[in-house]
């Protein structure tokens, strides 16, 4: 038996990279820019196939549904979410990765294309609540292959960013 060809898959956000007449990407393994990388070359970085080819958008959306669950999100008609989720190109500090995503550009900032999840409405209430990772870690399979890392990391974020608001929301109106 030969060895099995690698299945040919579209990039959909490469592709828009490429109609912006971009002609590299910062490829930044580990949070480090390390190469630009001609979006040409962009295959043959280790990305996930089965990802890849679910799209990115839709991996990175599916694995945040999965967290938002976990915490008891989205699980009834009371805490039910309005949500979406987009590319885009954001910035961060090196000196401040914590601060990661930043949408100005400024002194020593680089600028990196991320996935941005958005939740605009809980239980049919305005709420404003979003998360990013770079599209390159989501890409190669970063938060698929680590789940046991970054399920806890990503809860961690939803407890502190939607359910102490929330549970303050409704302290404050109980008072």
């Amino acid at each position: 038996m030969g060895k099995k060809k690698p299945k040919k898959v579209h990039n959909a956000f490469i592709e828009k990279l490429k109609n912006k007449g971009l002609k590299d990407i910062k490829i930044t393994p580990d949070g480090k820019v390390t190469a630009n990388v001609p979006l040409n070359q962009v295959r043959e970085t280790p990305y996930d196939p089965e990802v890849i080819e679910m799209g990115g958008e839709k991996s990175f959306a599916r694995f945040i549904h999965q967290c938002l669950r976990k915490m008891g999100l989205g699980t009834s008609p009371e805490n039910n979410y309005e949500w979406d989720v987009k590319s885009m190109m954001s910035w961060f500090d090196p000196k401040q990765p914590e601060k990661f995503p930043l949408f100005e550009p400024g002194p020593g900032r680089i600028e990196e294309p991320v996935y941005v999840f958005v939740i605009t409405q809980i239980a049919g209430k305005p709420f404003q609540w979003l998360i990013a990772a770079e599209v390159d870690d989501i890409l190669r399979g970063c938060h698929v292959k680590y789940e046991n890392y970054w399920v806890p990391e990503y809860c961690g974020y939803i407890q502190t960013g939607i359910i102490d608001r929330l549970n303050a929301q409704k302290n404050s109106e109980g008072q």
